[in-house]
């Protein structure tokens, strides 16, 4: 119903995995969800339930590494068999869908703090598989916990933790000539932000949104060569 994209549910039980033949991700947390129009896709995450987690199928353990598809049409879950090489910092990483390209930024592995990353690595759902994005100038340092957006273009990288240290800083990836630059803030520090885990990048749009798209179609069809 329409009326329900305006309007929270509240859901008593766990969802159900669909039609009988179909499963549902076990219970997880330090997972990333985007969606888009059709699916919504869940990759990585964390439990330390032996059990819960998979027991010995579960190679990752206590993590997933995984991605999963939820298709609204049909109400089911589909785990996403994929090639390439899946990034090993499996939880409070940043994800990001940017036409038909799933966006993996930095998080954690184990032990927490101590085996983070700071690389893009990108999953085309469409191709089923993952790359590494090579990128050249000064990358963010290897940490979790960071927001992330894409605008225009520019994938933008803010806050997070190393595990030990905090920041507020800013850095903005060129995704079609594939570099990083660190923005520096004309604030004085004492209007900055405080350090912190985990922070919220809010986008504003106004108008122009055909040369918005016609960017992203560019850079999807450049991340995909």
């Amino acid at each position: 119903e329409p009326a329900l994209l305006s309007q929270f549910v509240k859901v008593t039980e766990r969802p159900q995995a669909g039609p009988p033949g179909h499963i549902a991700p076990p219970a997880r947390s330090g997972h990333r969800c985007v969606a888009d129009n059709s699916s919504l896709y869940v990759f990585g995450g964390y439990n330390p339930d032996f059990e819960e987690s998979g027991g010995p199928g579960n190679e990752a353990y206590p993590l997933f590494r995984e991605l999963w598809r939820y298709h609204f049409a049909s109400g089911t879950w589909q785990q996403v068999g994929t090639e390439g090489f899946m990034p090993r910092e499996l939880a409070s990483m940043s994800v990001a869908l940017h036409g038909n390209n799933l966006l993996v930024f930095g998080g954690t592995g184990v032990p927490f703090g101590e085996s983070s990353g700071n690389d893009v690595h990108v999953c085309n759902v469409n191709y089923k598989r993952w790359a590494l994005l090579n990128c050249r100038g000064k990358k963010p340092s290897r940490i979790y916990g960071q927001a992330m957006v894409i605008i225009n273009g520019y994938l933008y990288i803010f806050g997070g933790t190393t595990g030990y240290v905090y920041n507020t800083d800013l850095h903005r990836l060129d995704l079609t000539a594939r570099e990083w630059i660190q923005l520096k803030p004309n604030n004085p520090p004492s209007d900055l932000p405080e350090e912190r885990y985990m922070p919220i990048i809010w986008r504003l749009i106004h108008g122009r949104r055909y040369k918005q798209d016609r960017r992203r179609e560019r850079v999807s069809q450049h991340l995909e060569d």
